[in-house]
């Protein structure tokens, strides 16, 4: 069994023991955890498992993973960069940086639309391939001919595939720059080697991503398509299976060598602290450098959308480009409620900004689970409760 590695605060000894432990059960395979309090050193960063199903390869310090839709996160945190320097407005059209938008009915959506999933193209409306997906121009210029399914602003309904698709485009009318560029010269090179985050996965780094396992039982889409409802034509059931995104794609090279802003950022716990500490420390990343104003940082952990989610079909709440907490959020017993933005994937990475208590915390895995990871929900419950912090309060 690989012990984990790294470094962990006497504090938070029971992080390690628990990543210990989870590896030699087989709840985890291989994993990394980090945390960070106030901007000073990381009072967690350990690693520990493995990098593949065989056992044979050791999860390293520089093992990355493709996280999913913790990808969107980072993705989001481009355009609210592109706010906080005032290119783009949460409260402008899309249309006025990206005119083709217009079309079909979408000049009313705005760019806080597309980044609180309100904008009404959580699906296409044509019927898609994953290998579509490898097809950028071709994904982003189908949502910007169709129309929206519902009346933009009117509802939310999570945004899985499409949202990476519509804020790169974004990203590259207002800068010039491809979306997988702005993020590695605008928010990695700048913060440095722990920055270890990538939008697809270049090649001469394939050797350091650790293959995806998929999850126990029946698909995502199996299970939706056995429901007595089931719709093949509703908006969940367009969004979660056109394309049905099998676990199988993501470990191929068409995957890796795709950029898929929503949900192939191929990274680790530690560089995903590093970048969104951004929104616990009033816009500075851990060691100093600024992306965000601190007043744009406060309106993305600004509530933007609440209520039942159409895809999910679950409670939510939406600040720009993060998930937020509090009541109606479907979080209540897990993250404290205030100023706090958190954002997850497929399969179970997670990442949580508290800007309340200045915390920053991730989690990655190549073991993945159709549900809240347990590992996730145990890391997450004993750092509150080592810092004294009942989840759901206020404060």
């Amino acid at each position: 069994m690989a012990q984990v590695q790294g470094h962990c605060d006497a504090k938070f000894s029971k992080l390690r023991d628990l990543m210990q432990s989870f590896l030699e059960s087989g709840q985890d395979i291989g994993a990394s955890l980090c945390v960070n309090i106030n901007g000073e050193e990381n009072a967690v960063d350990i690693w520990g498992g493995y990098a593949d199903m065989a056992a044979k390869t050791p999860w390293t310090r520089d093992t990355i993973v493709n996280v999913f839709s913790t990808t969107k996160v980072v993705t989001n945190l481009a355009a609210v960069m592109l706010i906080s320097r005032g290119l783009l407005h949460p409260d402008e059209p899309v249309a006025r940086y990206w005119p083709e938008f217009a079309a079909n009915g979408k000049a009313g959506i705005t760019v806080g639309h597309v980044l609180c999933h309100t904008a009404g193209l959580c699906a296409w409306t044509d019927d898609m391939t994953t290998a579509d997906l490898f097809n950028g121009t071709g994904a982003t210029g189908n949502l910007a001919r169709q129309a929206p399914l519902w009346a933009p602003g009117t509802a939310m309904g999570y945004h899985g595939l499409t949202q990476g698709f519509l804020v790169g485009e974004l990203v590259r009318r207002t800068t010039d720059l491809a979306i997988d560029r702005f993020i590695t010269e605008e928010v990695c090179q700048p913060l440095g080697n722990d920055a270890d985050f990538q939008l697809g996965c270049r090649e001469e780094d394939y050797g350091r991503v650790t293959p995806v396992i998929a999850p126990p039982g029946p698909s995502v889409q199996e299970l939706l398509s056995k429901q007595p409802t089931f719709n093949p034509h509703s908006i969940a059931a367009r969004t979660l299976c056109n394309p049905a995104v099998a676990v199988e794609d993501v470990n191929q090279i068409p995957w890796k060598s795709s950029v898929l802003p929503s949900v192939n950022g191929h990274t680790n716990a530690r560089a995903l602290v590093k970048i969104l500490s951004c929104y616990t420390l009033g816009g500075t990343c851990t060691g100093g450098h600024r992306l965000l104003s601190p007043e744009t940082t406060e309106l993305a952990l600004s509530e933007r959308a609440s209520g039942v989610d159409l895809v999910t079909g679950g409670p939510g709440k939406r600040g720009l480009g993060l998930y937020l907490t509090g009541p109606g959020s479907g979080r209540q017993g897990q993250l404290p409620a205030g100023r706090v933005g958190w954002g997850s994937g497929w399969g179970g990475s997670f990442v949580v900004m508290d800007a309340d208590r200045k915390l920053t915390m991730a989690y990655t895995m190549n073991k993945m689970v159709n549900a809240d990871h347990p590992s996730a929900v145990a890391f997450i419950e004993t750092v509150y409760e080592i810092l004294g912090v009942r989840q759901g309060a206020e404060h």
